[in-house]
């Protein structure tokens, strides 16, 4: 909560030093009504078991499978500096738009633009043809998968030492691929993220409407700042080495969580670049417009039983880092991604999230602010009115 209210402050303001000491004193204000509220919350919870839980839920949206098979990525080619893999599907109206601004960029250096049409009928696989014979292009088509399997093929056929993903109805700024690469390059970083802002189109005129940045800085692995950065594929540049045992969990809504639990979580070194190179558009298409009122919403919960399935695979440590990235997304992330389902299958996820953490924490003890220690205390607790309190206020 305390960074998003630095973020409406720099809205507003554009100075990072008013909107921090601005967005202090909104969060402290927060954190004084939270407790004050607290007082007034029942625990007397009921809640159904973990087996009735368990029974609602797979009822509901069951969990996907777990057991993804990947392709190995191509052999690297130590001239092709970056791969910008662009997912496609059903976007045919401002597809020419995004991809023009991918080739059209004024750079040195050496990049390729992979097309993965997936299985598109809006006519949008047509669009990617005609590209066909840019020299800078790999085209293909697929059956359609998902948006995870999607950028999965788009890695596994990437050459370049350093890998981008672009929505395709986003578009960037010319210089982009130039200053995310002379950074990459310079801080031999892991990921390199910049600022990004959000646009509408509106009579044929692309108008800006909001910003989203931070200041500068590098961050070294385990480093809990990390967080407040978004996890999202995009706006980001990644060593390709990131992506040698990683990759986007096929058949799960909220794929991209394996940005903030695991990549960030591996990665070395990372450096934000207080520059808005990249553009998000918004209208009513949004993927994530048709996610906020759908039963596979309960995906918020199985995408973190999937991120824990898969750290355990990788060997990945369970330390602070790792421990408070699992907390936000079984707190706030989870709590309001599904307040608009009934009571019954939101105690259910509750109590299902419940045992994840309990099992994921046992007897160790991690360092936490005031806010998330109150949201551990109410998840392992069964405390369920207390987490959706916490929730409004973390």
């Amino acid at each position: 909560m305390k960074e998003a209210y630095k973020q409406w402050f720099y809205g507003k303001f554009h100075s990072f030093f008013l909107s921090n000491i601005l967005g202090n004193i909104a969060y402290f204000l927060f954190v004084v009504v939270y407790t004050m509220k607290k007082i007034q919350t029942s625990n007397k919870d009921r809640l159904p078991t973990r087996i009735q839980a368990k029974k609602i839920l797979q009822k509901t949206s069951p969990c996907p499978s777990m057991e993804d098979s990947y392709e190995s990525m191509a052999a690297n080619n130590e001239s092709m500096e970056l791969s910008v893999v662009v997912p496609v599907y059903n976007y045919k109206d401002v597809l020419k738009e995004t991809i023009d601004s991918i080739l059209n960029q004024e750079t040195t250096y050496e990049y390729e633009v992979i097309l993965v049409d997936d299985g598109s009928t809006d006519g949008s696989g047509e669009i990617v043809d005609q590209y066909q014979d840019h020299p800078k292009t790999k085209i293909i088509h697929q059956q359609n998968a998902g948006i995870a399997a999607a950028r999965n093929t788009g890695i596994e056929n990437s050459s370049g030492n350093y890998i981008m993903f672009v929505d395709c109805d986003d578009i960037l700024k010319t210089n982009m691929v130039q200053v995310m690469l002379d950074t990459a390059l310079r801080e031999q970083s892991d990921i390199v993220e910049c600022g990004f802002y959000y646009f509408k189109t509106e009579d044929g005129k692309l108008l800006r409407t909001r910003e989203f940045t931070y200041p500068e800085e590098t961050l070294y692995q385990g480093d809990k700042r990390i967080l407040k950065y978004p996890g999202l594929p995009w706006a980001k540049v990644y060593k390709r080495e990131m992506f040698e045992q990683l990759r986007f969990p096929n058949g799960f809504w909220f794929e991209d969580t394996i940005i903030h639990c695991i990549a960030f979580q591996h990665c070395k070194k990372f450096t934000f670049l207080n520059q808005c190179l990249y553009g998000y558009r918004v209208y009513e298409k949004n993927y994530t417009k048709v996610q906020q009122k759908s039963l596979r919403s309960i995906e918020h919960l199985w995408i973190v039983k999937y991120m824990i399935h898969y750290a355990n695979q990788l060997n990945l440590p369970v330390d602070d880092l790792f421990y408070e990235t699992i907390l936000r997304h079984l707190g706030p992330i989870l709590c309001n991604g599904t307040n608009f389902m009934d009571e019954r299958i939101q105690k259910s996820i509750f109590v299902e999230a419940s045992h994840y953490l309990r099992k994921l924490k046992g007897s160790r003890d991690f360092k936490l602010n005031y806010m998330l220690k109150q949201l551990e205390k109410s998840i392992l607790n069964h405390q369920y009115e207390q987490w959706k309190l916490v929730c409004k206020y973390i």
